[in-house]
């Protein structure tokens, strides 16, 4: 249970390190990478020093939309011949 995190770090940037403490892991984000996690419920951070500028772009998916199923009818094509009459 949780959330998919997708996080792109986009600009020209050097440092300011991606941490998760709890599993005493760290990560330096280079441009043009993405990390994809499931962060919702975990303490991270960002340690610096970050030289340059970073943008970074987050999306997610929660969970509660894995638990909503869409059915969606197939629309009713006619045999061939009886949509001209």
């Amino acid at each position: 249970n949780g959330t998919c995190v997708c996080i792109a770090a986009l600009g020209d940037f050097v440092g300011g390190r991606l941490v998760f403490p709890r599993y005493g892991y760290s990560a330096e984000l280079r441009p043009r990478d993405l990390l994809i996690c499931d962060n919702n419920k975990e303490l991270h951070g960002n340690l610096g020093p970050l030289v340059g500028e970073r943008f970074s772009v987050v999306a997610f998916q929660h969970e509660s939309l894995l638990l909503h199923k869409r059915v969606m009818k197939r629309p009713t094509v006619p045999p061939t011949g009886e949509a001209e009459k």
